[in-house]
Parts: structure tokens; sequence; C-alpha cells
């Protein structure tokens, strides 16, 4: 029971961070989206994401952003679960941040949520 338990807590963590990230990504998106649509000069700084959001609208790019994230963070973590998760942890951390900056950001502008 130990033993199995043992070997599915690296994966469950992966998981669990992956699923965290997810979260963040989506917080980036939705305050990067409110910010663009009050149109009060928020503007994305990210030139991707800018080429992005005029090919596909903003969106479908931020799904597509997620399931690249999602399916680079399984890819690592199957074949390095370490690997996986630093990646996993660094997006997410970085997703995070954007995300309480740009609500920092929105908040001065005076845009609500």
């Amino acid at each position: 029971m130990f033993v199995a338990a043992t070997a599915a807590t690296p994966w469950l963590a992966l998981f669990l961070l992956i699923g965290y990230g997810i979260l963040a990504c989506l917080g980036d998106s939705i305050t990067t989206m409110i910010g663009l649509g009050a149109n009060k000069g928020f503007i994305e700084t990210n030139p991707i994401a800018r080429w992005l959001f005029a090919k596909v609208g903003q969106s479908f790019a931020a799904f597509l952003s997620t399931a690249v994230y999602i399916f680079t963070a399984l890819g690592i973590g199957t074949a390095n679960w370490k690997a996986g998760m630093l990646y996993a942890g660094i997006v997410a951390a970085g997703e995070t941040y954007f995300t309480i900056h740009n609500y920092l950001l929105l908040k001065k502008l005076g845009i609500k949520l």
C-alpha cells in the first residue's frame, strides 16, 4: 500500500501543479480580455499573444496557450517528472504574476471586474 502511494505521489503533485497552472492561465487571460475590452490604455505587451489575438481572437488564443501549457507540461513530465514539475511551476508562477499585475493595473485604471 505504501509503495503504491509513493509511486503515485509525483504524478499527483504534477497533476495538481498543472491544475493550478490552468487556473493561473485563465486568470491572466480573463484579466487581459477585460483590460483590452475596456479600451482605456490597456495593451498586450507580448508580441506573440498580440499576433494570435489578431489572427484567431482572444478567446481561442487563450484556449491555445492553455492547451499548449498542458500538453508540454505532461510531455515533459512523462519523460522526467522533475523537469515537468519545474516547467509547470515556472509557467504557473509567471501566469500568477501576470494575473496579479493585470488585476492591479485594472484597479489603477478604474476598470471593474
